[in-house]
């Protein structure tokens, strides 16, 4: 089940900071009043509701014409569908401004869980529209956060309690804004400001997904847990008190990295609607390689560091990071010119049992060790009657240890239901990855957001491979943050070698199918096959030492 609290800089929505907690022997701040329950006030919900499903009717219409006008010629339809992603992009964000909150967390979800697809699921024009919410949402003018203040601070004004605020925000998300300040004493920080409005907005709009959600019913599958466990995970993210014990958490598992960064919690300006964390500048967001480079960083030492802090997180602590989309997730360069990852918004954290956290390292194993036997058992237990499907969410490169059929993937690429599959099955799909113990539908919308921004930076699929089967390896045998023991460095070397004759495998597919499409295709193809034959035994000559490390080990065996 998700453990939850809050979002965005230096306290996450844009901004900078590092490791530990602040703030011991400053004066104690007089308690935060208790906030009002939230008003709910249907009508609101039911509008914005109804604005939101009309814009999408209209779209609906206008996508069906253009391609109804375009006919069948391919590049007709394309061009067709091309203007309409422009024209509704823009009106989606418009949208979202409009009604922030829960739209704007939408929007977040579109526009950075790319998981690996691109624009294949999600059209660019919507990513790169939608991405502006990540850290630039609509902010509120200072002068309307005085009633925070006062209700947070025991009826003082910001000027009483900081010594500087700046009046424009850093950044701005769904939940909260940034501002860039001084303690009393005049340590910088940065201050997270939860919108005054933001909790009746949510009630509101909540009561009515949750009607809407009851009478709706795919297939007849009751699907209300969704809007459930969502207002579940933002009521607990509206308490940032919970966000400061999260970030406290998380940078005490990865104290001995000493590239991962995060925000030290000023504890005595922390209340539930006030976040003040030790500001960290110069931060360059981790899917902008142009960017990157301009700061002086190496996109692949930036890539590599933060798919490794990612499948750390995952497979050896099991507290999850629940919402690390590209405005949470930032580098910068340390004192001594090396790339450090800073995580930001700790307020939603997923928390795996340690059965469930070593069955999901065993599995990324036995996708990349091939191993079909393993892979079916342990699928069938996080994913159920669909769990062929299950590998190809971690990676499509895990296509080739299961089971699907050739008329599957047919079924994929014209975006169609699988042959024989129900609709009742998509939902006892989804029931079973929300039900296992620490809730495997929040830790793979999380491992979706870091490998959206991992494909955004040109990360190879191999690499980030590599890198959760070496942390799986680390997670399944217990090595934490030491040496790996000589079982755990043997199963590594095994599943790598494994990823590297993938690598191969898709980069042959990959030529065949090109050169198939070209005139005298097949007759070109078998001249080729020599030279490519000899390119695979380089490659796997080039990888020998794991070769040897796999084979030594199991020769040895078999003669003893």
């Amino acid at each position: 089940m998700a453990e939850a609290r809050t979002e965005p800089p230096s306290a996450g929505a844009g901004g900078g900071a590092p490791a530990g907690a602040a703030g011991a022997g400053a004066p104690a701040q007089p308690a935060a009043q208790p906030a009002a329950a939230p008003q709910v006030n249907v009508a609101l919900g039911m509008g914005r509701a109804m604005a939101t499903w009309q814009l999408f009717t209209v779209a609906k219409g206008e996508y069906e014409q253009a391609l109804k006008e375009a006919g069948e010629d391919p590049a007709a339809r394309a061009a067709a569908l091309e203007r309409m992603h422009d024209k509704w992009a823009e009106k989606a964000l418009d949208l979202c401004k409009r009604h922030g909150g829960i739209y704007n967390k939408a929007a977040q979800f579109v526009a950075t869980l790319q998981a690996g697809a691109g624009d294949k699921v999600i059209p660019l024009q919507y990513i790169n529209t939608l991405k502006v919410l990540t850290d630039k949402a609509p902010s509120q003018d200072i002068a309307a956060m005085a009633p925070l203040f006062e209700a947070e601070f025991g009826g003082r004004g910001k000027d009483e309690v900081f010594g500087s605020l700046q009046d424009v925000p850093l950044a701005a998300a769904s939940l909260a804004q940034v501002h860039k300040g001084t303690t009393k004493a005049g340590q910088l920080v940065a201050v997270k400001l939860q919108y005054p409005q933001l909790r009746d907005q949510l009630a509101s709009d909540f009561s009515v997904f949750h009607m809407l959600g009851s009478q709706i019913k795919p297939g007849g599958f009751d699907l209300t847990w969704v809007v459930r466990d969502f207002r579940e995970a933002l009521t607990m993210e509206l308490d940032f008190t919970g966000e400061a014990a999260n970030a406290v958490k998380f940078a005490k598992n990865f104290a001995h990295r000493d590239y991962v960064r995060v925000p030290a919690v000023v504890q005595e300006l922390t209340t539930p609607r006030v976040l003040t964390m030790e500001f960290v500048g110069d931060m360059v967001r981790c899917d902008d390689p142009d960017a990157l480079r301009a700061a002086g960083l190496d996109v692949a030492e930036v890539s590599q560091k933060l798919s490794d802090t990612f499948a750390e997180m995952l497979f050896c602590t099991g507290f999850v990071h629940g919402d690390p989309h590209a405005g949470n997730v930032y580098a910068r360069r340390s004192a001594s010119g090396a790339a450090e990852i800073v995580v930001l918004d700790h307020g939603l954290y997923h928390t795996m049992d340690e059965g469930v956290r070593k069955d999901l390292c065993a599995f990324v194993l036995a996708c990349a060790t091939r191993d079909s036997r393993k892979m079916r058992a342990l699928g069938v237990r996080f994913a159920g009657p669909l769990h062929h499907y299950f590998p190809l969410i971690l990676s499509p490169w895990f296509i080739f240890g299961g089971t699907l059929r050739a008329e599957d993937i047919q079924a994929a690429q014209e975006k169609r239901m699988p042959p024989g599959v129900k609709v009742d099955e998509i939902g006892k799909f989804l029931v079973n990855l929300h039900d296992s113990a620490g809730n495997i539908l929040g830790v793979l919308h999380s491992m979706g957001y870091t490998r959206g921004i991992l494909q955004a930076a040109g990360f190879p699929e191999k690499r980030r491979i590599k890198s959760l089967v070496k942390f799986a390896a680390m997670g399944l045998h217990g090595a934490g943050a030491g040496e790996l023991p000589p079982a755990a460095r043997l199963q590594v070397a095994v599943a790598q070698l494994y990823v590297e004759l993938l690598a191969v495998l898709i980069f042959a597919l990959s030529l065949v199918v090109k050169v198939v499409r070209l005139p005298y295709g097949p007759a070109l193809l078998a001249a080729l096959a020599g030279p490519a034959l000899a390119w695979g035994a380089l490659r796997l000559y080039a990888a020998r030492d794991d070769v040897l490390a796999v084979l030594a080990p199991r020769a040895l065996t078999a003669v003893l």
